[in-house]
């Protein structure tokens, strides 16, 4: 009886519910080349945001790794210019995720952590942190100093977040790279205090 109920089931999924299940096994197994082909032998490839988020979010996953890189990075682009012009109000996750993705351009990745703010959508430190890790590498104080501003304007929320200055003066510390991996693998924080400069009174 209950492999029938199951097979009942998957007869009435429509093409939509079929394509949102498929998709959110390829986001747990974080499968770049699934997330692809399902996209690419979708007969309508209109996104809701979710399902946008949910491909961005495989894109910026796979992006860590050298071997997915480069294919992270045209999937999800091509994503962002085929769905910008959607009816859909992109969020905070969305440009997020395409700024992690232009990583490799500074200039590119701030601007889209400054359009989440444009759009009046709560920033968080994960949003700045693709166009500080790359203006810090390239050791860009002033484009650094930058992020650094929008960060603290972007209100109380995150107004502790990382200096920009000391970002660069501990760049050429050993332990720099590692803390920048840390920052990255806990990108959901939205506020980073530096206990050194903290006091108890």
């Amino acid at each position: 009886m209950s492999n029938q109920n199951t097979r009942r089931k998957k007869q009435k999924q429509t093409p939509e519910s079929q394509f949102r299940c498929t998709l959110d096994q390829c986001s747990k197994s974080k499968d770049l080349s699934a997330a692809i082909t399902l996209y690419e032998s979708s007969s309508n490839p209109t996104l809701t945001l979710n399902n946008l988020n949910s491909l961005l979010y495989i894109c910026s996953e796979a992006f860590s790794n050298s071997n997915t890189r480069q294919s992270a990075i045209e999937f999800g682009f091509k994503l962002f210019r085929n769905h910008s012009n959607e009816n859909l109000k992109q969020n905070e996750a969305t440009l997020t995720a395409v700024a992690r993705l232009a990583a490799a351009n500074g200039d590119y990745a701030f601007d889209l952590a400054k359009s989440v703010m444009k759009q009046c959508v709560a920033p968080k430190l994960r949003t700045f942190t693709p166009a500080l890790n790359c203006f810090c590498g390239a050791g860009a104080a002033d484009r650094a100093y930058e992020v650094e501003e929008r960060v603290v304007s972007a209100g109380p929320q995150i107004e502790r977040a990382l200096p920009a200055m000391n970002t660069i003066e501990r760049e050429h510390q050993p332990n720099f790279k590692e803390f920048k991996e840390w920052l990255e693998q806990h990108s959901e924080y939205e506020t980073l205090v530096d206990g050194a400069n903290i006091g108890l009174y």
